[in-house]
């Protein structure tokens, strides 16, 4: 969905106004015994400076991703955290363990 999405090359640098949303179903992987991991929504929005903001959930599954971030001059700068939801953490551990840096039962994503 893009509600009013429009991006455009201002002065050599990206302008973001409006917003998109961005649906991830039935997200699979081959480094888990699971057939799904889950379902996941991105969600891209213009702040008043024309950056965007990034914000991403989870809407269902064994794998619970959270975190946000922005989208600038800069680059991408995105912070967050996976989680094992309750009963998988056996089946998602080695896959956690790749995802981001082990803080007990989390892993952290952390780019830029």
């Amino acid at each position: 969905q893009l509600p009013g999405l429009t991006v455009e090359s201002v002065q050599g640098r990206w302008r973001v106004e409006g917003r998109a949303d961005l649906e991830l179903q039935s997200v699979s992987s081959r480094l888990t015994t699971l057939d799904t991991l889950g379902s996941y929504r991105l969600t891209i929005s213009g702040d008043e400076a024309g950056a965007a903001q990034l914000d991403l959930s989870t809407q269902e599954g064994a794998l619970q991703l959270s975190g946000n971030g922005n989208w600038g001059p800069a680059g991408v700068r995105f912070r967050g955290e996976a989680r094992a939801a309750p009963g998988s953490e056996s089946a998602l551990t080695n896959l956690l363990n790749i995802i981001g840096r082990r803080d007990g039962a989390r892993s952290v994503i952390s780019i830029g």
